[in-house]
């Protein structure tokens, strides 16, 4: 029997990582386990920061790499899958136990520091949620598949509430993503008020608070109830991803699954896998994202059958199930 090792940093992470775990185990009889890299590194808050002052850099590398190695041969994997790349110390010790390696690279390569690049040459497969990523791996010898992400049914799910929000956005104040926030967000909060409510972390502090209804910062496991209960819900990528090609975040799969409606910024590529103004609503621009927020709002019918037909383009072809099927086939090769 397969041992496998998964390894998760993440709230994303867990939402997929945790359900892929389960399938591989109970559907394609592995042996999977997971486990959070803090645990694997047994680095805390107090011990990060101090480690990661630059004078102790080695250390960190020889902390990190001690302790990984020492958990991988305690539990002694077949496979480790990651969904994040967790550098040069986790590579090294599963080389030196002749561990395969495989990445589900969930944020592009456009997220990381070019200097890394090679880095993602030691891995024996990678999937990734960017088709750009994935020719670029390809180019550089990687064997990898373009993998978008997904949801997961028994926590995204439709629960037919009455619509009492008009406007919902969930997620987090992050650098990377200020630019998309102040073209597609930041002219509706100014428009609606405290119509839209937001969550995430990270606005606390800001201005755009006191601008709308700001709900704090929600645990993950409550979205699919606010989805449920929003007119409209809004998806906003990160800037990194504008000039990437069908790079899909997870909150996409999520609000189709939770079976509403909403509206994504552009995803260049998204229309060969749904159908726009069909099963998905699209803004391209500022005014656009305000212009189709309005429509929608005063159109509830068309507004329930574009999320319908979304939902149900979602359960067919984009839950973690079907991930999971792609994944068990490839990595029994490796």
């Amino acid at each position: 029997m397969l041992k496998i090792l998964i390894i998760t940093s993440g709230a994303v992470q867990n939402m997929l990582l945790f359900p892929l775990s389960k399938i591989l185990n109970n559907k394609y009889n592995f042996q999977s386990n997971v486990m959070n890299i803090n645990k694997l590194t047994n680095l805390n808050k107090i011990s990060s920061y101090f480690i990661n002052i630059r004078l102790f850099k080695p250390i960190k590398y020889y902390w990190e790499y001690s302790n990984i190695l020492r958990y991988l041969k305690i539990l002694k994997p077949d496979i480790v899958i990651t969904g994040f790349h967790f550098g040069k110390p986790f590579i090294e010790a599963c080389k030196r136990l002749d561990i395969k390696k495989v990445l589900w690279d969930m944020d592009g390569i456009c997220y990381y520091d070019r200097y890394i690049f090679e880095e993602f040459k030691d891995y024996d497969f990678i999937f990734t949620a960017s088709k750009l990523s994935e020719k670029i791996f390809n180019k550089q010898g990687v064997k990898s598949r373009w993998l978008p992400l997904a949801f997961d049914p028994d926590i995204f799910k439709p629960l037919h509430y009455k619509k009492k929000l008009d406007i919902f956005f969930a997620g987090s104040n992050l650098p990377n993503r200020i630019n998309n926030y102040r073209k597609y967000l930041i002219p509706l909060i100014d428009k609606y008020g405290h119509k839209l409510y937001l969550a995430g972390f990270g606005w606390r502090k800001t201005n755009v608070v006191n601008n709308c209804k700001y709900l704090g910062e929600i645990p993950y496991k409550f979205l699919n109830i606010l989805y449920n209960l929003s007119k409209i819900n809004l998806n906003i990528l990160r800037d990194d991803v504008t000039n990437d090609y069908l790079a899909i975040n997870s909150r996409f799969f999520e609000i189709l699954g939770s079976g509403s409606f909403q509206i994504s910024s552009e995803i260049k590529g998204i229309h060969e896998l749904f159908e726009i103004n069909k099963e998905i609503v699209i803004a391209q621009s500022r005014e656009e994202m305000l212009e189709l927020v309005e429509y929608y709002l005063n159109n509830e019918e068309e507004r329930l059958k574009i999320a319908n037909r979304g939902y149900e383009k979602a359960i067919k072809y984009h839950t973690i199930e079907k991930r999971a099927e792609v994944i068990s086939k490839i990595i029994i090769r490796i």
